[in-house]
C-alpha cells in the first residue's frame, strides 16, 4: 500500500483565488494518494491594499481587474462570485477552521463558508453567522464561541507565524515537501510535482 503523501494548503476565505483554487486543491486527493493538512492563512488586505482614499488609480485598476478576473474564472467553472461589500478581517473563519478540524469536518466547513461568502450569505466577521454554520455542521456552537477567545487566537498566531517562516505570503499556497506553490496558476506545476514524487516512491 502506498504511503499518503503529505501537502498543507493553506487558504484564506475572504480571498477570491483561495475560493476557486479550494475544489482543485481537494481533486488532487482524488487523483494521487494524498493528504492535505488544511491551514488558515490571514491576509492584511488593509495594509495590501490601503484604505480606498489612498489608494493610487493603478492600485485601484488592479484591485477592479483582480475581481473581475476571478469572476470570469468563477463562471466559466458555474460557481458564483460576487464581489464583497467591505473589507473583512477573517480571524474569525480561520478559527473556524482550526475548530472544525479538531472534529474532522474542515472540508465540509470549508465549502459551507466559501459557498456562502462569495454569495453574499455569510458575513466571515460575525460569530452569530459562524455559530450557525457550526450548529448545522453538527458542532458546538457554544464551544466555538469560547475557543474564540480562548485557546483559538493563539493557535491561529502560531500558525501564521509559522506559515510565515516557511515563506507564504499570499493565498492559496500549497507546500509540499517544502516547495511552495502560490496561486491556482501553480497547481498544474504541482500535480505534475506530485506525480513526479509518487512515481520515485513506487520505483524504490
Amino acid at each position: 500500500m502506498t504511503t499518503p503523501l503529505q501537502l498543507t494548503a493553506y487558504l484564506d476565505y475572504k480571498s477570491p483565488f483561495a475560493y476557486l483554487a479550494y475544489d482543485r486543491i481537494r481533486a488532487l486527493a482524488l487523483a494521487y494518494p494524498l493528504e492535505i493538512q488544511w491551514q488558515p492563512y490571514i491576509l492584511d488586505l488593509a495594509a495590501l491594499a490601503g484604505p480606498p482614499e489612498q489608494r493610487t488609480e493603478r492600485a485601484q485598476r488592479k484591485l477592479r481587474y483582480s475581481y473581475m478576473d476571478a469572476r470570469r474564472q468563477a463562471a466559466a467553472r458555474g460557481l458564483v462570485l460576487r464581489s464583497p461589500r467591505k473589507l473583512y478581517d477573517g480571524r474569525l473563519a480561520g478559527m473556524g477552521l482550526l475548530f472544525a478540524k479538531d472534529r474532522a469536518v474542515e472540508q465540509a466547513y470549508s465549502a459551507t463558508v466559501l459557498q456562502r461568502f462569495w454569495s453574499q450569505q455569510l458575513d466571515l466577521d460575525d460569530l452569530e453567522a459562524l455559530s450557525r454554520v457550526m450548529t448545522e455542521l453538527g458542532l458546538d456552537a457554544q464551544a466555538f464561541a469560547i475557543f474564540t477567545t480562548v485557546g483559538g487566537p493563539t493557535q491561529l498566531a502560531a500558525i501564521q507565524d509559522q506559515a510565515e517562516a516557511q515563506g507564504v505570503f499570499g493565498v492559496p499556497t500549497v507546500v509540499f515537501e517544502g516547495e511552495l506553490f502560490w496561486g491556482g496558476d501553480r497547481l498544474d506545476l504541482l500535480a505534475t510535482r506530485l506525480a513526479t514524487r509518487l512515481a520515485a516512491t513506487r520505483a524504490t
